[in-house]
């Protein structure tokens, strides 16, 4: 079960049959460390090794999130086209948002859940028109979206020849060979035999000469050959009295590279006049026309840019083709620079003139799906661009120190922006369970938890930020508004910071009528001085009072002097301890001798007992237990238990356990006897980060022989429980 994730355990999960309404996709915590923990590693990197190791740690764990998120997109795109209507700004999001191998990380995992069955194939159902056309073809590969682009051009009667062009002259060599045999192995025929047996004459002479990939890909320039290759495009069109020469056309035009069409462009119109573009419209039909015309262009961006311009001059606007450029152009960085030619060629943004031909009043996603296509960033893109940068770094070098470093520099800004995006993802799914789920009625509680509960408190704070900016309102408003009791407080308190959370549960403690002691002492007695200040000064800045007032006030009745001093003591310990001291045996001796005075003979010294252990720090007093229970053949706690009692007695035992011994005897008291203090389980484990409750487990299963997970399974239960967990 999803949230039953064991900390530490560095792979995705999924809940059975994660396709399904209401399952989820889950990602190890210990995957979201922070920025400072990265850093911090960076800095005990030692030498080059060291830093490649981090590298490469680096890279598999982006490698993880990564994938967690494309699995994740996955469900998203289910769920969209799941139940009645469908989320066109969920998939806009996605198909519109995510780089095209990312897209098939997607539809790989898609396939895997829905056997075989493909994204593009789920889609096409779901949606209609232009926008159905841009989420079918980006969630295809570029050679599917060809070939499915073949198909269209040929199927049925009359052939598209338009299309025909458009999707071949943007091919490279690679690209049309790898279509060819795509296309054979998908349809059981031969696009070259498909293709002549749809065309004819000089235009069949023309794609046909594209299908052998023989295109000169270099950016060599041969003047001379270019001028000679212009003499006899002339003496093939315009100054053959006996018709035109088409083969010559396509002999020297299809073969030669971009750079080499331009010089021999400049040559005819040097020699002749008039432009070479002129002489074929005038020697050439249409459709070939257009081909030899784009061999012409600048490069693949430039016919782009020119084919969105024809697709949006005059009356009309043609949607399809809009959507076939910018779905097929195959990456951002093609559509961005698109998008800077179209500029070049229009003297306006492409973004303002989709906004304008795209501005119907049914039109609205579609205009929205474009507009993501040709953003610079895109707007939901997992790395924000970077791990393209990443994907353009040379290969390691392990003697480079400055390459490892400028690596590392990267690696590191894209591990932020994969966090962020999870986050961005986290906050949608959280508004989502609390605005009536997947299926619009009541919280998804469980949906909640698979979030919350499967987050480092560091990342649930990058979590809230995206809600606040998404939503206008903190994470934790919603929970309140959303949940009660102890299950309104789990979720609260696993996404609250440590001392965020220390002051909540000191403000519950303590209001209205009566006292929580057993919260005072849970959240108090186990803080290093470190914690304890900045406890303080949370509490202080929440509620506008005065921790150490608010505690006095609540701990001076008649029966709790003892205890009203033990926790003032306790609270002081944040300016008079240090918690980095290192141990002085000579002092712990000092103090383990005046202890026995203190608590021997008639009466007790209380004061000296409570002013000598919460004066020392962490581990001073476990020296101190030591030399004391060395000395006196008991130890300190039996004493204490002897000459203290009720919470004064429980405070100090507190004190002089180590933290995470102190929470498993807590856990264990919570669940033994008869009911569950579901308030002290929700206390400890609410506030610890996932690194320790990882210690925490292993800890409670060496002093008691007992799995933390399977005990808390028969005492927890409901919703809360489930967080629990």
């Amino acid at each position: 079960q999803a949230h039953q994730l064991l900390p530490f355990c560095p792979h995705l999960i999924c809940s059975a049959g994660y396709m399904g309404g209401g399952a989820s996709v889950q990602l190890d915590p210990a995957a979201l460390s922070n920025a400072e923990a990265l850093a911090a590693k960076r800095g005990e990197c030692d030498g080059d090794d060291g830093l490649k190791g981090l590298v490469n740690e680096i890279q598999s764990e982006n490698e993880l999130l990564t994938d967690y998120i494309a699995r994740r997109d996955a469900l998203e795109v289910h769920h969209a086209c799941s139940g009645i209507g469908t989320d066109e700004k969920a998939l806009t999001r996605v198909l519109c948002g995510r780089t095209k191998k990312h897209l098939q990380a997607v539809d790989g995992h898609y396939r895997e859940a829905h056997d075989g069955k493909k994204l593009f194939q789920l889609l096409k159902g779901e949606t209609s028109g232009s926008l159905n056309k841009m989420f079918t073809w980006r969630s295809m590969e570029l050679v599917e979206f060809r070939a499915a682009m073949m198909d269209a051009a040929m199927d049925g009667f009359g052939t598209d020849e338009d299309l025909l062009t458009e999707t071949l002259v943007t091919c490279s060599n690679a690209e049309i060979t790898e279509l060819r045999e795509y296309y054979e192995a998908t349809r059981d025929k031969s696009l070259m035999q498909r293709i002549t047996s749809e065309t004819s004459g000089e235009f069949k002479m023309f794609l046909t000469k594209l299908l052998q990939a023989e295109k000169d890909e270099s950016e060599d320039v041969d003047e001379g050959a270019a001028e000679e290759a212009a003499e006899k495009l002339y003496k093939a069109g315009v100054g053959n009295w006996w018709g035109t020469d088409e083969a010559c056309f396509i002999d020297i035009l299809v073969p030669a590279n971009r750079k080499q069409c331009a010089a021999i462009a400049t040559a005819y119109e040097n020699a002749r006049g008039k432009s070479l573009s002129k002489a074929i419209d005038k020697e050439f039909g249409g459709d070939t026309a257009n081909g030899l015309n784009a061999m012409l262009c600048a490069d693949k961006v430039d016919y782009l840019a020119k084919r969105l311009r024809k697709a949006m001059k005059g009356l009309g606007t043609d949607e399809e083709a809009i959507c076939r450029v910018l779905a097929g152009a195959g990456c951002f960085e093609t559509c961005r620079a698109v998008a800077a030619r179209f500029m070049e060629l229009e003297d306006r943004s492409l973004e303002d003139a989709l906004k304008s031909e795209l501005g119907g009043l049914f039109e609205g996603d579609f205009r929205r799906a474009t507009l993501a296509m040709v953003a610079d960033p895109p707007p939901h893109e997992p790395t924000r661009g970077e791990q393209r940068k990443v994907d353009e770094l040379p290969p390691i070098d392990d003697d480079d120190a400055d390459g490892l470093n400028a690596r590392l520099d990267l690696l590191m800004v894209t591990n932020d922006a994969l966090k962020e995006h999870i986050a961005f993802q986290d906050a949608h799914e959280i508004w989502k369970a609390c605005n009536g789920g997947w299926t619009g009625i009541g919280t998804d509680e469980e949906a909640l938890i698979a979030v919350i509960g499967n987050r480092t408190k560091d990342q649930l704070d990058r979590v809230d930020m995206q809600y606040r900016e998404l939503f206008g309102k903190p994470l934790a408003e919603e929970i309140k508004g959303e949940t009660s009791g102890n299950f309104k407080d789990m979720l609260l308190l696993m996404q609250m910071g440590m001392a965020e959370c220390d002051a909540y549960l000191l403000h519950k403690a303590t209001e209205g009528w009566g006292t929580d002691e057993e919260a005072l002492i849970d959240v108090i007695a186990p803080k290093s001085p470190e914690r304890l200040r900045e406890m303080r000064d949370m509490f202080q800045d929440r509620y506008d009072k005065s921790l150490m007032d608010v505690v006095d006030s609540e701990t001076s009745g008649w029966f709790e002097s003892d205890f009203n001093g033990v926790i003032k003591a306790l609270l002081s310990r944040s300016e008079n301890v240090d918690e980095e001291t290192e141990v002085d045996d000579a002092a712990a001796a000092e103090a383990a001798a005046a202890l026995k005075t203190a608590m021997s003979g008639v009466g007790t010294d209380e004061q000296a007992v409570i002013d000598i252990l919460c004066k020392a720090n962490t581990t001073q007093i476990a020296a101190i237990r030591t030399v004391f229970e060395n000395e006196n053949g008991n130890s300190l706690e039996s004493w204490l238990e002897g000459d203290f009692s009720g919470n004064a007695q429980d405070t100090l035992l507190a004190l002089c356990a180590p933290p995470i011994d102190y929470y498993c005897r807590r856990l264990r008291q919570a669940m033994d006897g008869i009911g569950t203090d579901e308030d002290a389980i929700t206390r400890v484990l609410g506030s610890l980060n996932k690194a320790e409750l990882g210690v925490l487990k292993g800890r409670f299963f060496e002093k008691y022989d007992i799995d933390l997970d399977e005990r808390l399974k028969q005492d927890v239960g409901g919703s809360w429980g489930k967080a629990v967990l």
